[in-house]
């Protein structure tokens, strides 16, 4: 039987995190690669250090810092936090070297990580790299800054790019980044993150005369879920039989809740912070529009594939992904980043009042991604992935 890791360049990775997106996608890996009768083994499970250590990279710096005094000891600090991050990172990556010698392994590339790399460098083992985002770009979306060690950064990230046997980028655009920034012609796959155990349909279509609008995701700045809420309090003056249902926790989530808190309408916009199962199906159920209202260039959608699931009409961002994975204005309608907040307005509105626009939506975006981006298209690519590589093992 072969053997497969699954790894994530971070210390305190946990794949049983069940409110990660990313645990829930390489989860989506790991059923499937087990279901071929593959062995998988997590990063995880291999590291007795994984579990001990705290978590430096998830800190961010959420105020705007005005002076040059203040920024300097944000980042400063930062710094000192990196390094621990790399040692730990290091840590973690000798304890596998020396614990398993897997087949083929498939890295979660994420800050300062090359588990992968090492891999190949130490037993010439081939390997897949997830590139989720260029790295350098969302440590400053994360922490508002450069890395006090960008060209360590910048060369792990290079190192794990250049020598890798495959990679899987999220759209086009993502590739193309790849290709103008590191020297590599390697076999590649576009697959936007989809987590097959989420994308589930409605258990019935309820019969209600309002009109619940909902966003089911993280509270991070580039999704505007603040200006979703701002939007909302305005149409909420014209329209009675709408509420707005936020789905999810994050880093703007005191904020947005302070926000809301001074709202006319702050008792229809529901902000549930993270559900189970068996809550997020009841909501989902009652959800007629699906809202993503900003996004960072290169995220892919998740949560739009999400609603598609439920036959709802979607707004999206008008991010380079999104606009390479969707037809704007048949399939979704996207929010013009330059006038964001009227023109969500005016899109919310338009489903607001036109059921027929949301039908046509709705049925548009469905069969997109029940034809375009399907499960057994999803895994052939994948599992060619796979195969190719293990035959020359």
């Amino acid at each position: 039987m072969k053997t497969i890791l699954i790894a994530v360049g971070n210390a305190h990775f946990k794949f049983n995190n069940t409110h990660s997106a990313v645990a829930s996608y390489l989860n989506t890996f790991k059923n499937h690669l087990e279901r071929q009768d593959y062995n998988v083994v997590l990063s995880d499970s291999v590291s007795e250090k994984a579990s001990s250590t705290s978590n430096t990279n998830s800190t961010s710096n959420k105020s705007s810092l005005k002076s040059l005094a203040k920024k300097v000891v944000p980042r400063f600090i930062r710094k000192v936090a990196d390094k621990k991050s790399i040692k730990q990172i290091d840590a973690l990556t000798s304890e596998l070297l020396e614990k398993i010698k897997p087949d083929f392994v498939i890295e979660f590339l994420d800050y300062y990580s090359q588990i992968a790399f090492a891999f190949k460098k130490k037993y010439n083992i081939p390997y897949l790299l997830i590139y989720d985002a260029p790295i350098q770009q969302k440590y400053i979306d994360i922490h508002g800054h450069t890395s006090g060690l960008n060209n360590v950064l910048k060369k792990r990230e290079s190192d794990s790019i250049s020598n890798a046997d495959h990679i899987i980028c999220y759209s086009k655009p993502v590739w193309d980044y790849v290709q103008k920034h590191f020297s590599t012609n390697v076999h590649h796959e576009i697959l936007p993150t989809i987590v097959w155990e989420r994308m589930v349909e409605k258990e019935s279509e309820l019969e209600d005369e309002i009109i619940s609008i909902g966003f089911i995701g993280s509270f991070l700045k580039w999704h505007y879920v603040d200006v979703l809420a701002r939007v909302f309090n305005q149409l909420a003056d014209k329209h009675a039989n709408i509420e707005l249902v936020l789905i999810g926790y994050g880093l703007e989530w005191e904020n947005i809740k302070t926000q809301i808190d001074g709202y006319k309408h702050k008792d229809r916009i529901k902000m549930t912070g993270f559900v189970d199962d068996t809550e997020m199906q009841g909501l989902k159920n009652k959800m007629d529009i699906g809202v993503m209202a900003g996004s960072n260039w290169y995220g892919s959608p998740l949560k739009i594939f999400e609603y598609a699931k439920l036959n709802i009409p979607v707004i999206g961002p008008d991010s380079p992904t999104v606009l390479d994975l969707f037809e704007a204005e048949k399939e979704l309608l996207v929010v013009d980043s330059n006038s964001s907040e009227t023109s969500l307005y005016n899109h919310l509105e338009s489903l607001i009042i036109n059921p027929n626009l949301r039908k046509q939506l709705a049925g548009a975006l469905r069969t997109k991604v029940d034809t375009a981006y399907s499960k057994k298209y999803y895994f052939s690519c994948f599992d060619g992935i796979i195969e190719a590589s293990l035959t020359k093992v």
